[in-house]
Order: C-alpha cells, then structure tokens, then sequence
C-alpha cells in the first residue's frame, strides 16, 4: 500500500512539473545555491522521490507511522546531500525523540562508506520542551527497536537534558563534524545549545538548526500542492537563527524548510 501511495505522489510531481524535473541534476551538479529558499525547498522534495534508495525512502515512511517522528520527505534528502558533500565522521544529535535523524544518520554512512560515531543528547522523555507534543513510551526500548528494524547498532546516548553538567562536559570532550541542535525549542536553551554546540565544531564542520524559519520567506503553502505537510518553525530557534546570521564564526550554507545549516569559518 505503501509503495502504491509513493508512486502516485511521484508521477504527480512528474506529471505536474515535469519541466522543473529537468533542471534537477544529481547533488554533484546542483545549483541550489543559486535559489531562493523556496525553490530549495522542492528541490529536496523532489530530489527525495527522484535519487532516494528504497531503503531511505521506506525509512522514511516508517517514521512518518504512528508519530514515529516528525520531519519531512524534503528532509530525508536534505541530510542525504549534507553527509554526500561534508562526510562526516563525528556527529551528534541535541534531542533525539524516536531516533529517527540517528537512524538515518546511520543509514548515510553506511550507504557513503563513512565511519562515522554517532551520538545523541537526550533525556529520554517529554521533559523541558513545552512546544511538541509526545507519546508516553518507554523512549529508550523504542529507539532500540526502531535501530533493530533497519539493523543498525545503537547509538551511544547521553541520557539528560542539554544544559546539564553531564552533557556540556561530553559535548566538550570532543571535536565534531557535524551538531544536530534539536532539543528544547526556549530561547535560552537554544542559544546555550549553539553556542556550545558552534565552540566545539571542528573547521568546516557544520550545525544544522531545526525549527527555525518562522521569519523568513519561506511558504510552507507550498508543500501542500505536492501533497505534504511542512512547518516553518518555532520562535525560540527562528529567533536565535536571525542572531545567527550576525555572527562572525559560521556563514550561513543552506535553508531547506525549517532546517538551517551554518558552517564553523
């Protein structure tokens, strides 16, 4: 049923815009620098449908069931294109909910031939995020279950809250490749978290912040005539985005809906 389902939403992209599909090439030739942030934004969607491999596009839809996850198709093919170009190696995660980014991160390298360590911050509940909603489970077994589905080895996580002493010393004793900064959704927090999330990136290494698009030109509109859902952001971190922008010590690389990749100078 499933594969029914995402061949229909495949050919009416095709068929409705066919002449976009044109331009699409493979992300070694892309130009999607060169596009504003809503053409980015279908470039993914439809790059995700287009070149995704069967195991990424029904990872996918696995966490799409039973609010397995949140996220979006466009998503799936925005991390494809981030790990293709940067190859990192040390990566962590700042909220994990189900596992479905880890897993995925798992997925990419494998797929890329990357040796990658794979890490996430989380306490494992509901605790200090007051902006989503969350089923009551046992988070730790689920993850557990979710990895084993797609045969991956659970990752390595830090089971507390971001700001805590625990977690600031780990986020410290290394040097990453690649922050996911995903927790609380509060300002305060998620300026806490990028800024020690940016101090211990390596150069060139790169934070991708969620949530965060709510001031700007982004049309979340837009998915729907593609048949999906998308979702601009949160004020917390879109705030925090638009300090971002200012700083000195990482450009801003890519939008692609909600998510913003900045690169450590």
């Amino acid at each position: 049923m499933f594969w029914i389902s995402f061949l229909r939403r495949k050919y009416y992209l095709y068929f409705n815009y066919f002449l976009y599909y044109l331009k699409i090439k493979n992300f070694g030739q892309s130009q999607i620098h060169n596009m504003n942030r809503n053409e980015v934004y279908k470039y993914f969607l439809f790059h995700f449908y287009k070149y995704s491999s069967n195991k990424i596009i029904t990872h996918r839809y696995y966490f799409s069931q039973k609010k397995r996850g949140y996220g979006e198709d466009a998503f799936h093919s925005m991390w494809s294109y981030l790990f293709y170009k940067f190859q990192p190696v040390s990566i962590l995660e700042i909220g994990v909910y189900r596992g479905q980014t880890l897993s995925l991160f798992k997925i990419l390298s494998e797929q890329l031939g990357i040796i990658s360590q794979v890490f996430g911050i989380s306490p494992l509940d509901s605790s200090a995020d007051e902006f989503s909603s969350y089923v009551n489970i046992d988070y730790e077994a689920d993850i557990s279950l979710n990895f084993k589905k797609f045969n991956l080895q659970m990752p390595k996580i830090i089971k507390s809250l971001s700001v805590s002493p625990e977690s600031r010393e780990f986020i410290e004793s290394k040097e990453w490749d690649l922050i996911y900064v995903d927790g609380s959704h509060d300002y305060k927090d998620v300026v806490r978290d990028v800024k020690i999330s940016i101090n211990n990136l390596k150069s060139g290494g790169i934070l991708v912040l969620d949530d965060s698009s709510l001031f700007t030109e982004f049309d979340p509109e837009l998915s729907v005539e593609f048949k999906v859902k998308s979702f601009k952001g949160h004020e917390g971190p879109s705030t925090v985005f638009q300090e971002m922008l200012k700083r000195k010590d990482c450009t801003h690389f890519l939008g692609v809906g909600h998510n913003n990749v900045f690169v450590k100078n």
